[in-house]
């Protein structure tokens, strides 16, 4: 049985994975089980023994003797920590078996995607701390559990083109694009003209870059928006390549978040589109000003 207990990392964003989901879930108010204003989720993670009970409890149903064989914690901790659950109507015994309630499952559930989150922030954590993630919208910054198998790529001093020439790859050999920037960079645009499906939303901050943009044809056939953007964002029908600010609003053209994974290109795709249905077409934009 895994003893990991979530950990409470407070990111750049100034809310840890805990904080977002327990304020989102779990609200404070009036329910009777929410002794001392305290949620579920808020209780459970209060004590590992609780934590790592209900988790085991959500995965198979097991019995005491089960959980105390397994569980790293003395008999009457564990105990405790039973009657815990129960008392919160988090758990109840059944057929001498442990079994999780409707509420207990949600319960486990988001404990399970904190957990995750706190991987994504544990396999770099110079990178979370040193990067804004509040420019990630809220509702999808809750959902970073979503990148647990992303890496960080960065330029070296001895090849500090790396991840220049990691994103110009990735489009060479991609055949639907889809890119939310807040920067203007010619050489990327000018790769989207060998590219099948293509869009591209840029911030309002370059539209003089727009003005400036190549007249050679290259931007033919892609579809340009304009909205607010403070992070890069590219999303491929293989992968997705991501760039958040620094915590100084600086932005950061060394390093790039890398995932190939399903769960990650669903959650990719889902920001894009949430961004891309906020913004306006370039010409209604130019239209306005």
């Amino acid at each position: 049985m895994s003893k990991k207990i979530c950990r409470r990392t407070t990111s750049a964003a100034g809310e840890s994975s805990y904080d977002l989901y327990r304020n989102v879930h779990f609200p404070r108010g009036k329910n009777a089980t929410m002794q001392s204003g305290r949620s579920g989720i808020e209780y459970v993670l209060d004590s590992g023994v609780r934590t790592e009970l209900l988790v085991a409890i959500a995965r198979n149903e097991p019995s005491t003797a089960t959980l105390l064989e397994e569980t790293d914690a003395s008999q009457s901790a564990v105990y405790s920590a039973l009657g815990d659950l129960e008392g919160r109507d988090l758990v109840d015994s059944v057929d001498e078996r442990w079994r999780v309630t409707g509420r207990g499952r949600i319960v486990a559930d988001l404990i399970g995607t904190i957990d995750r989150i706190e991987d994504v922030f544990a396999a770099d954590d110079r990178y979370w701390n040193n990067h804004d993630a509040g420019a990630i919208p809220r509702e999808f910054r809750i959902r970073l559990a979503a990148l647990s198998e992303c890496r960080i790529e960065r330029a070296t001093e001895t090849d500090p083109g790396r991840v220049k020439r990691l994103i110009g790859d990735r489009l060479d050999a991609a055949e639907e694009v889809w890119i939310a920037t807040p920067i203007y960079d010619p050489g990327f645009a000018e790769k989207l003209a060998g590219v099948e499906r293509a869009r591209l939303l840029f911030d309002e901050a370059v539209v003089t870059d727009l003005d400036k943009r190549p007249s050679d044809g290259a931007m033919e056939g892609v579809t340009v928006r304009i909205g607010s953007v403070e992070f890069a964002l590219t999303v491929t029908d293989e992968c997705l390549l991501a760039s958040l600010p620094e915590c100084d609003g600086g932005y950061d053209a060394r390093t790039e978040i890398v995932a190939e994974d399903e769960r990650a290109l669903d959650w990719a795709t889902e920001l894009f589109e949430h961004c891309w249905s906020e913004s306006v077409p370039v010409e209604e934009f130019f239209t306005g000003r």
